[in-house]
């Protein structure tokens, strides 16, 4: 029955492409109504399974997790009041650890989560829990309840007051299409849209889906040619067909003996040849190559960059890819700043001032509380000319143009913490210059240049050296 399980898969393949494809059309009315939730179980299938089995897929997925987010997260209070900010800083530390109501990762994990839900779900439903964290809902528990066509309901102007989310099993953990279901009336619906009156979402790679499985797919054909031409492969020439095998070395007619040591025995005028296998030929690399740049096109993001691949590229234009690439990770730090980090930080910190874990926020000169000023010190771009940009920082410091917080907050570090270390590292120079015996001048070069400078009188007892730092 394998031609018919072959006849299957490819009518579910042109289901899937068409399911895919469908939704490129401009339809008139809701385009939730028009999409069956059906359709939108394949398209999410057709990602998922890119997710797990597509490198260029799973290298973007990780490209954009690492620059996005980052290792951690960092965010630091900015109200007029410095002694609630650092009690509510040390607060939000612990708090960001125990983020997730599963345990199963901390605040940066949940931004990860939802940078690959945009690429490969389109939304994100995080619900506030008991605990104080958040329950992560994927898309394929969003779902209509049975004989309703939505899985969420809005109010008059169109703002969305619940959604529809499947339970899952106590003892599973998972869930099925009659699983019960129940609606939620407060959450964070992280998601990116494309049009005024849409609702849900649509995963970004929805769109080069097939241009994805179209590489794999030309690489798997390739594969088995590979293989076919890596059997004896011979073609006959001249009619007639091949004899059994002859047991007479000394035959009348041509003979033909292949490696095994097998002899064959050819009629008059026939020949044979080997077969050539010219796969994958010269336009697979050419085809290769205009697939990623379409997928690179709707990414926003450089060719050189989805494959990390600088091998062709000059200084200059690798350098302008890297640029480019570094625009377009800061618009989706700023969309998963709007959409995500800033709702859940105001949740936690509202619910710890509520329940008292926090103490009352001061208000500005206009009575407001200021409990929801935090600021997000972003991963730095340390990987784009680092020269370059401490020249242009330095040189912007000096005409006025840029204050030391904007400096500082390039590179993910703060100007008062900065400002702290450095008074720590100025006072341990001190102390360690007065144990030795040596000037603080001298221990400042040697940390700068790993040497200390000449005596004056040309001796080389660096003690003997007075500090005129101060003079």
């Amino acid at each position: 029955m394998s031609w018919f399980r072959s006849i299957l898969d490819a009518a579910l393949e042109s289901t899937a492409r068409m399911s895919l494809r469908v939704l490129g059309r401009a339809e008139p009315g809701d385009e939730d109504r028009l999409l069956p939730q059906a359709d939108r179980d394949a398209v999410l299938a057709r990602c998922h399974d890119l997710r797990r089995n597509n490198p260029v897929a799973q290298g973007t997925m990780r490209a954009l997790e690492d620059n996005v987010v980052g290792g951690k997260v960092r965010l630091q209070a900015r109200t007029s009041d410095a002694g609630w900010n650092a009690e509510a800083e040390a607060w939000m530390k612990g708090w960001m650890r125990r983020a997730d109501a599963s345990g199963r990762r901390d605040f940066a994990g949940i931004l990860a989560e939802c940078v690959r839900a945009r690429l490969f779900d389109g939304e994100l439903l995080l619900v506030p829990h008991a605990s104080g964290g958040f329950s992560l809902v994927e898309s394929e528990r969003i779902r209509p309840a049975q004989g309703e066509d939505l899985a969420y309901g809005t109010d008059a102007a169109g703002r969305v007051i619940w959604w529809n989310v499947q339970e899952r099993d106590e003892k599973s953990g998972g869930f099925r299409a009659d699983s019960p279901s129940r609606k939620i009336r407060s959450g964070i619906y992280v998601t990116s849209r494309n049009r005024p009156d849409q609702v849900r979402g649509w995963p970004d790679l929805a769109t080069v889906a097939n241009v994805c499985a179209d590489i794999g797919e030309i690489n798997a054909a390739n594969l088995k040619k590979y293989k076919m031409g890596a059997l004896a492969a011979w073609t006959l020439q001249g009619g007639g067909q091949l004899k059994g095998r002859s047991s007479r070395p000394g035959a009348a007619h041509p003979l033909a003996q292949f490696r095994d040591g097998t002899i064959y025995e050819l009629e008059p005028g026939q020949t044979l040849s080997p077969f050539a296998n010219n796969q994958p030929g010269g336009e697979y690399a050419p085809f290769v190559k205009l697939n990623l740049q379409l997928i690179s096109m709707s990414l926003r993001l450089p060719y050189e960059f989805l494959l990390m691949y600088f091998a062709d590229s000059t200084f200059a234009s690798s350098k302008t890819a890297i640029l480019q690439a570094a625009k377009t990770i800061n618009g989706w730090r700023d969309w998963l700043e709007r959409e995500a980090m800033r709702p859940a930080v105001a949740w936690a910190v509202a619910e710890a001032i509520r329940n008292g874990e926090l103490s009352a926020a001061p208000v500005d000169a206009y009575g407001r509380s200021e409990w929801d000023k935090w600021e997000w010190l972003r991963p730095g771009y340390d990987w784009v000319d680092p020269q370059s940009a401490v020249q242009y920082h330095m040189m912007a410091l000096r005409s006025g143009l840029m204050t030391w917080s904007d400096a500082l907050g390039s590179y993910g570090f703060d100007y008062e913490e900065t400002l702290r270390r450095r008074a720590g590292e100025v006072r341990l120079r001190r102390e360690i210059a007065a144990e030795g015996g040596v000037s603080e001048s001298d221990l400042a070069d040697l940390q700068l240049n790993g040497v200390p400078p000449p005596a004056p009188d040309g001796g080389d007892d660096p003690g003997q050296r007075k500090d005129t730092r101060d003079e």
